[in-house]
C-alpha cells in the first residue's frame, strides 16, 4: 500500500498485525540495549529488524523493556512496554508483550507517512 500500512492476516497468527515504520529500542533487565526498525506490530507482539548482534546477549524467553518511537515531522510519540523475547532469527527478533497493547489503535488511526 502507498501509505506503508499493510495488514498481515496469516493463518498462524491469532491477532491482526500491521506493517509499520518506527524505531524500536530493547533494554534487558541488566541494562543492555539493542536498536532496530519495526517490521510489524499486533495487539500482543511485534517483530523488529536489527543489525545488532542479538545472539550475543539475548535469549528466548528473556524479559525486556521495549520502546517504539513513531515520528511525524518534528513530533514523536514513544510507547513503552514490557515484553519477552519470543524468537530470534538472522534478520531480527519477535517480542511478545506481557499485556495487550492498549495503544495499538494508534497504528491504525495514524498510518506512517512517506517520510518515516
Amino acid at each position: 500500500m502507498a501509505s506503508g500500512l499493510e495488514l498481515d492476516l496469516k493463518e498462524d497468527r491469532q491477532h491482526l498485525r500491521l506493517h509499520y515504520n518506527a524505531d524500536v529500542e530493547v533494554e534487558t533487565l541488566d541494562r543492555r540495549f539493542l536498536t532496530g526498525k519495526l517490521r510489524d506490530i499486533g495487539l500482543d507482539s511485534l517483530y523488529m529488524f536489527t543489525r545488532d548482534r542479538k545472539e550475543d546477549f539475548l535469549v528466548n524467553g528473556e524479559n525486556v523493556k521495549v520502546k517504539v518511537t513513531m515520528r511525524r515531522g518534528q513530533s514523536k510519540l514513544t510507547l513503552d512496554m514490557e515484553a519477552r523475547v519470543a524468537r530470534l532469527d538472522e534478520n531480527g527478533l519477535a517480542l511478545k508483550f506481557n499485556h495487550f497493547l492498549k495503544w495499538w489503535p494508534i497504528f491504525v488511526m495514524f498510518p506512517p507517512s512517506e517520510s518515516n
